[in-house]
């Protein structure tokens, strides 16, 4: 039997990671929204993030735009948030979205870094990155690093994709990118299988407990974006941010989740 343990929030909250829609372009092998499609979009807009930050249990110092479904550059209303707040911002993204010029007016904001998820060649890339054109993804980063853009490369090591980790180190690197860094993945099935790299590190903090809370598209609040794809009691919209935050400081319960993905 899991001993349970309980996590509670000290107030200010420093980070946000935000799922900004679950809209994406790809079809990734074994993420949730192939594997069980998504019936209605849903994209937060600008006045949504914007009551988050005004809390009064904030005092943020980055924000994360991420999500377990969508990829950010395809909301609607992404432009209008990352021109708007002006928090030190991280974007992550499969970067095979938006035209040329939004990722040159991308890379002029001073306060933006954008992680593209790349996770191998022309040839491989492709395998676990399905709908995505390699060609489009360097051309949108080329624009953004070209534009001042501070740019960071991510790679997911698989079986099919290993051999090329070497070449797109050094294309990174001549490309302009600040860092390759390499991520590992649990995912397998759909003609993929990963490459342990480096072992799992357990955290020893919950992330409520270094400050940080991720709101999900449909507006729940939850400790992390793990606990985002459970079923994690009522919905609750950013309005009702303040309360969602104050159940933290009470403190929660470690769920099943958290056991299996932090070893709490």
């Amino acid at each position: 039997m899991l001993q349970v343990k309980k996590c509670m929030l000290e107030p200010p909250i420093q980070t946000i990671h935000i799922e900004l829609t679950n809209r994406c372009n790809a079809k990734c092998p074994q993420c949730t929204r192939t594997i069980i499609g998504i019936e209605n979009f849903i994209d937060l807009p600008l006045e949504y993030i914007q009551t988050a930050v005004d809390s009064k249990y904030t005092d943020l110092k980055n924000l994360v735009y991420c999500g377990n479904y969508g990829d950010p550059l395809m909301s609607p209303y992404f432009m209008d948030i990352v021109e708007s707040i002006r928090i030190p911002t991280e974007v992550h993204t499969n970067g095979s979205i938006r035209s040329e010029s939004d990722w040159r007016k991308l890379g002029s904001l001073e306060h933006l870094t954008v992680r593209f998820h790349i996770d191998g060649d022309e040839e491989n890339n492709k395998i676990y990155r399905v709908g995505t054109v390699y060609e489009k993804i360097l051309r949108n980063a080329f624009e953004f690093i070209g534009a001042g853009g501070k740019a960071i490369w991510v790679f997911i090591p698989f079986k099919h994709n290993i051999d090329s980790m070497n070449n797109l180190t050094k294309l990174a690197k001549n490309m302009g990118f600040q860092d390759f860094e390499i991520r590992d993945s649990y995912r397998v099935g759909g003609g993929i299988e990963p490459v342990e790299m480096k072992p799992v590190v357990k955290r020893d903090k919950c992330k409520l407990e270094e400050s940080e809370v991720y709101i999900s598209t449909e507006g729940r609040v939850y400790p992390c974006c793990w606990t985002g794809s459970e079923d994690y009691k009522e919905v609750y919209r950013p309005e009702s941010f303040d309360a969602r935050i104050e159940s933290f400081i009470d403190g929660i319960e470690y769920d099943r989740t958290c056991f299996r993905k932090c070893g709490r």
